[in-house]
């Protein structure tokens, strides 16, 4: 392979790993990498792992594991432009340490079965990227050399166990033969197990552990709370969005306590991001995907003007990704031959859908310009990403539950089964169907993620499983439940009496005393209510824990909803003038209980305005906690629901004498 060529291979990756980031602006699909890639710790340490490596040293093997929508993929191109751009760089300055990328797909080797197969594989896959033939001698010399690193996206994507095996054990050895030639894989988690009972149970996970022996393996975390607003605020400079409207984004976010996980995703704060832009809402967390969805279906028009397209309503568009998706699932595959896939849109837009005169060709330019389809060849195209080939798989279920029935006994579909649970009103049918096949485990599990079952079902599913696995394994599963309930209530008293502790050391500044004490007491009112979040501003102020009251218990129904928790770890007791503070924010809040936990207490004119508070019916109940009371409880390990009732009727009922 010339140098001419290597550069133009370079030049490509560049060029096709620049633009990564799917914008909904009209004018611009697309956003440079290099101006909205946020550098996590683990994408630090695998860039420089590659950027510091030299081809004439033993290179670095490396695996990045990482949940659907973890940035994986971005990452992989993001460190394929890295090393491109610096080859390139290389290449005009004469330097022979730069080393020459090839990203490729795991998808394209799924039908290798030895390495030369790969070598053959990868050749014919850069030559297409090269636009010119690159020869197989010339790909394995310049691996041996180490000048060239191959980077492999997606090993869970290969379908078809013996498919998967001859792959992966094909990949293993790659270093064996070239151990110069850095090469980086990546996949999701969901094979990588520790024990060697779950080995046997899936062996996919031999092959996994085969891999962590050998690979150095770097795990994606989620962005933290500053990663969130850096990449946000990256995303909107690089569209040109106001300054204002970020803000008001990332306040909406901060304030939308049920999304704030999801925010962490980088896929989903990217969709959630695109939504706002046009939106200027954030969707809800229990209809994410299908928010996601129909915006960026229901803006086909706004956005392509494809006239003939304007004639499918949203659900026909629905059903016709539908069909796609169950039809390239149900093939054991994650990609389809694109005439195939023209003839599934003209039988579903003249057959389900009833218009015979829409033309097929112009819908599936639609699906492929807004992203939900892409071409993984000149001749095949696949979803572009799994987790929407996975969505609507479900969604084709949710309309047909027949179709579960030729799904129920593939392993990898058994997660797409559960999310049709989740989707559909009524899981009834379903689970019963799963039943009948004898998949009582999933069924279980389909339970577990339905919004909502009823008694009769629920009852049907205990009784077959009660037969199934006899009445000796149900009892001892039930005196299980038993004792691991009094251990956890063990384990709730230790671990709050520990944190209690913690935060009382002499040698710890202000600062991180503050921290430890908000750390007890977030885990003080989760044994009694939901924490929905904490240590977040809203416009009335700081507020340092955001309870849920979800117990029926009547003692709570006169508070109902949301509470306020306000903790100070401080070495006097609280004046006068904070309690007021804090009695406005409460009131502001609209709520009706709140907390002030002070482990120094409270002076005597702060007090006597709480029983005031106390004592006018319309205003909201603030309950004063002091240190005095909370080392009571911890020494003496009582209830803690009961200690809080108690404070509340300590306030609420004033005692004369």
């Amino acid at each position: 392979m010339s140098k001419a060529l290597m550069n133009r291979l370079a030049k490509q990756a560049i060029q096709s790993s620049e633009y990564i980031i799917h914008t909904n602006k009209p004018s611009s699909m697309f956003l440079p990498i290099t101006k909205c890639f946020v550098i996590t710790s683990p994408a630090r340490t695998v860039s420089n792992l590659l950027l510091r490596h030299r081809y004439a040293d033993s290179a670095p093997r490396i695996v990045v594991i990482g949940d659907p929508g973890s940035g994986k993929t971005t990452l992989l191109r993001f460190l394929a432009y890295q090393l491109a751009e610096r080859y390139v760089k290389g290449m005009e300055g004469e330097s022979r340490n730069s080393v020459c990328p090839i990203l490729v797909s795991a998808r394209d080797l799924s039908t290798i079965e030895h390495l030369d197969g790969l070598i053959e594989k990868v050749a014919y896959l850069a030559s297409e990227m090269a636009g010119t033939k690159v020869e197989y001698r010339s790909l394995k010399r310049l691996l041996s050399l180490g000048r060239i690193s191959l980077l492999v996206d997606g090993l869970d994507e290969i379908l078809g166990e013996a498919r998967f095996r001859a792959a992966l054990e094909t990949l293993v050895r790659f270093p064996s033969l070239f151990p110069r030639a850095p090469i980086v894989l990546s996949s999701r988690p969901v094979y990588f197990v520790g024990t060697e009972t779950e080995s046997k149970l899936n062996p996919r996970d031999a092959l996994w552990k085969n891999v962590a022996a050998r690979f150095l393996r770097i795990q994606l975390i989620e962005f933290t709370h500053a990663e969130i607003h850096e990449f946000v605020r990256k995303l909107g400079v690089a569209e040109g969005t106001r300054k204002e409207l970020i803000q008001r984004f990332l306040t909406a976010i901060s304030k939308t306590y049920n999304l704030a996980d999801v925010a962490r995703n980088p896929l989903m704060l990217t969709l959630l991001w695109s939504i706002y832009r046009v939106r200027e809402e954030i969707p809800r967390e229990s209809t994410l995907f299908s928010d996601f969805a129909d915006y960026i279906l229901s803006t086909w028009e706004y956005r392509k003007n494809i006239g003939s397209r304007s004639l499918l309503s949203l659900d026909e568009k629905y059903l016709l990704l539908e069909e796609i998706a169950y039809n390239i699932f149900e093939g054991s595959k994650t990609n389809i031959d694109k005439d195939k896939l023209r003839q599934i849109v003209s039988n579903t837009i003249s057959g389900k859908i009833g218009i015979p005169t829409i033309d097929s060709l112009s819908v599936l330019i639609g699906l492929i310009s807004d992203k939900f389809l892409c071409f993984t060849s000149p001749n095949t195209i696949s979803f572009s990403h799994l987790i929407w080939l996975e969505y609507f798989v479900a969604r084709a279920i949710k309309r047909e539950p027949t179709r579960v029935v030729s799904l129920i006994s593939r392993p990898d579909a058994h997660e797409i089964i559960m999310l049709a649970c989740e989707l559909v009103d009524d899981p009834t049918a379903l689970i019963k169907t799963i039943v009948e096949k004898r998949e009582l485990f999933l069924a279980i599990k389909c339970i577990s993620r339905s919004r909502k079952i009823d008694q009769s079902t629920l009852d049907y599913v205990i009784r077959e499983f009660q037969k199934e696995a006899g009445d000796f394994f149900v009892s001892l599963l039930m005196k299980s439940k038993e004792e691991r309930k009094g251990l956890l209530e063990d384990d709730a008293c230790l671990d709050l009496a520990r944190k209690w502790r913690a935060f009382g050391q002499k040698a710890l500044s202000s600062h991180e005393k503050g921290r430890l004490f908000e750390e007890f007491s977030v885990a003080l009112f989760s044994q009694v209510f939901k924490v929905v979040t904490h240590n977040f501003n809203t416009e009335n102020g700081e507020i340092d824990i955001l309870i849920e009251i979800t117990k029926n218990d009547p003692f709570w129904i006169e508070f109902g909803g949301d509470a306020l928790v306000e903790c100070k770890n401080w070495n006097e007791p609280r004046p006068l003038g904070e309690v007021s503070a804090f009695i406005g924010k409460v009131g502001q809040a609209r709520v009706r209980l709140a907390f002030f936990v002070s482990v120094s207490g409270f002076t005597d004119d702060a007090m006597r305005i709480l029983r005031n508070n106390a004592s006018n019916v319309s205003a909201p109940l603030i309950v004063p906690i002091d240190g005095n009371a909370l080392h009571g409880v911890l020494e003496g390990k009582v209830d803690i629901e009961e200690f809080l009732k108690a404070r509340i009727r300590d306030i609420k009922y004033v005692r004369k004498y």
